[in-house]
C-alpha cells in the first residue's frame, strides 16, 4: 500500500523552500513566455521585411510610371521621312540600342536644328542612360523651341533627373512644362508624387 505524506504547513522551512520553488519556476516560465514573445515578434518583422522588399521590388518606380515608352520611341522613329531614322527604330525595337543610338546620332549631328529630331534623340539617350548627353541636346530645343517643343524638352529633362536620382532638378525641370500641352497632366502628376518624397 502506498503511503500519504502529508506535509507539516507549520514547518516554516517548507514553507521557505516552497516559495523559492514557485519563483524560480515563475522566473522560468517568464523567461520562456519572453522568448516566445520575441521569437513571435522577430519573425513578425522578418516576414514584413521580405513582403516591403517584394512589394517595393514589384512596384515600378516613377521613372517607369511616366517615361516614353520603348514602343513609342519606336513609333516615332518608323513614321519619321528619313531612312536612317527607320532603320534606327529596326535596331531599337530588336534591342540593339547602341546602333540605334549612333544612327540617329549621325543625324541629329547634320540636322541640329530640327527639333524633332533632337527630341527623338533625346529619348534614345534617356532609355539608355546617357543622361549627360541627353541634356546637351535638350538644353538648345528648350532654349529656342517653340511651346511644344520647349514642354517636351523640360518634361524629358525632369525624366532623365528622375532617372538618373537627381529629385530637386527633376522638380525644376516638371515645373517649366507649359500648361495646356501634351506633357502638362503628366507631368503635373510626377510632380505632386515626387513632393510627396
Amino acid at each position: 500500500m502506498d503511503a500519504i505524506v502529508l506535509s507539516n504547513f507549520n514547518d516554516s522551512s517548507d514553507v521557505n523552500v516552497s516559495s523559492e520553488m514557485i519563483a524560480v519556476e515563475k522566473s522560468k516560465i517568464a523567461k520562456k513566455v519572453r522568448k516566445i514573445a520575441f521569437s513571435s515578434v522577430v519573425k513578425l518583422l522578418l516576414t514584413s521585411a521580405v513582403g516591403l522588399i517584394a512589394w517595393t521590388s514589384w512596384k515600378p518606380g516613377l521613372y517607369d510610371q511616366y517615361k516614353v515608352s520603348n514602343d513609342l520611341i519606336v513609333e516615332q522613329l518608323a513614321g519619321a521621312p528619313y531612312e536612317e531614322l527607320k532603320a534606327a527604330a529596326t535596331y531599337f525595337d530588336d534591342g540593339s540600342y547602341y546602333e540605334a543610338k549612333q544612327m540617329v546620332s549621325k543625324y541629329y549631328l547634320k540636322n541640329l536644328d530640327n527639333h524633332q529630331i533632337a527630341i527623338q534623340y533625346a529619348e534614345i539617350l534617356i532609355a539608355t542612360d546617357c543622361f549627360e548627353t541627353s541634356r546637351e541636346v535638350l538644353n538648345p530645343v528648350y532654349k529656342g523651341g517653340n511651346v511644344k517643343f520647349k514642354a517636351e524638352a523640360a518634361y524629358l529633362s525632369a525624366l532623365s533627373a528622375l532617372k538618373e536620382g537627381d529629385i530637386k532638378s527633376s522638380k525644376e525641370w516638371l515645373r517649366k512644362v507649359a500648361s495646356g500641352t501634351a506633357y502638362t497632366l503628366a507631368a503635373n502628376e510626377l510632380l505632386i508624387k515626387l513632393e510627396e518624397l
